[in-house]
């Protein structure tokens, strides 16, 4: 026996559910994680608003599916088609211009916050500029000066990257061998790392913590213990790490020093090499007291120039020599006259690229 009163369609309850269940999930916040960067929250604002859209345009085709299926459904003794429409130029007006608003829509909030993500600060803004090498399977977090931290698949505790909360940060991607891609899930973005190509991206985390990342593109066989962490704490404790690395570009250098310095970039390549060796120079040496002739080749395909400080590449405290005295070249040779300066530990590095660091040792 029937219940009494007249049952919802079958396919109207299925359709009532779902939508029931898409609306509750939008009560709940969108995203697994909380982000923890401007960019990340101008991702996250775009993802809600592109949900949001999808919602409405589910619940709206789907209302008119339904619709359509219980105000026209075949009823008994209905044997004869009711009238045809075979042109209607206002609903059609209405489906192709209401779509392409959409798409434009879309687009110009998809490309705002494009340039919010990809926007790069100058570098005197930057708080560090720290070269990131992605290797099968694990990573180097280079700061400069030969300050390096290393870790991979076959470590116990996965690599740290610290950086100062609430500061500006560059990182600079690299990888020689295969495509691997740096990953944070509260940074609610990737980037690739392509052998033989240079990506970077500006980040400032907001929140101090320890996220956890990983590389977010099958590179290999170890491919899933290829993880790091990403750990912001206050400046203090951030210089404070930094001056705990060992190392700096000249240990182990027992070359003399000399008023007469030259260095070289190879074509297509952002590094500086030592002349006579060809190896990657990371260390300088000079006399105290005494000016220095500084020749630089530039093999082309990227502009560099020489700068030396105090300091480092990304928070130098007094400039030496750099721009506009040591001008920016394309390719070919030029000097550079750096002034004498006393003994003690500088650095020299490209102000296009301040990545290409190293120590500038006054003895």
């Amino acid at each position: 026996m029937r219940p009494a009163g007249r049952r919802l369609p079958l396919t109207l309850r299925a359709g009532l559910g779902a939508a029931a269940a898409l609306l509750l999930s939008g009560c709940a916040r969108t995203g697994l994680v909380e982000p923890v960067t401007p960019q990340a929250d101008r991702i996250e604002s775009l993802y809600v608003i592109v949900y949001y859209l999808a919602a409405v345009i589910f619940l709206g085709v789907l209302g008119a599916i339904l619709y359509a299926c219980v105000k026209f459904r075949k009823k008994p003794g209905d044997d004869v088609l009711p009238p045809q429409t075979h042109g209607n130029t206002a609903a059609e007006v209405i489906w192709t211009a209401l779509p392409l608003l959409i798409v434009l829509i879309l687009f110009a909030m998809s490309y705002s916050t494009l340039r919010v993500v990809d926007d790069a600060k100058p570098v005197k803004d930057l708080a560090a500029v720290i070269n990131v090498r992605g290797i099968q399977w694990g990573w180097e977090f280079d700061y400069g000066n030969d300050k390096v931290v290393a870790g991979g698949a076959s470590d116990d505790e996965a690599p740290t990257l610290v950086v100062p909360v609430g500061q500006d940060i560059r990182l600079v991607l690299t990888s020689d061998n295969v495509i691997h891609a740096f990953y944070v899930p509260q940074f609610l973005f990737k980037r690739d790392i392509v052998p033989g190509r240079q990506n970077q991206f500006d980040f400032r985390v907001d929140i101090p913590g320890t996220y956890g990342g990983q590389c977010a593109e099958f590179c290999g066989t170890e491919h899933a213990k290829m993880t790091f962490q990403v750990k912001a704490v206050s400046r203090e404790k951030f210089d404070q790490f930094i001056e705990g690395l060992s190392g700096d570009g000249c240990q182990g250098d027992e070359s003399e020093p000399s008023a007469e310095l030259a260095l070289e970039s190879p074509a297509n390549q952002i590094r500086f090499i030592d002349v006579a060796s060809k190896e990657q120079e990371k260390c300088l040496k000079a006399p105290a007291d005494t000016p220095v002739k500084l020749t630089y080749s530039n093999g082309g395909g990227q502009p560099h120039n020489v700068a030396v400080v105090t300091g480092t590449a990304s928070n130098p405290t007094e400039t030496h020599i750099g721009l506009p005295d040591a001008a920016v070249i394309d390719s070919g040779s030029t000097t550079y006259d750096v002034p004498a300066l006393p003994a003690g530990q500088y650095t020299f590095f490209c102000q296009v690229h301040p990545i290409m660091a190293g120590t500038y040792l006054v003895q």
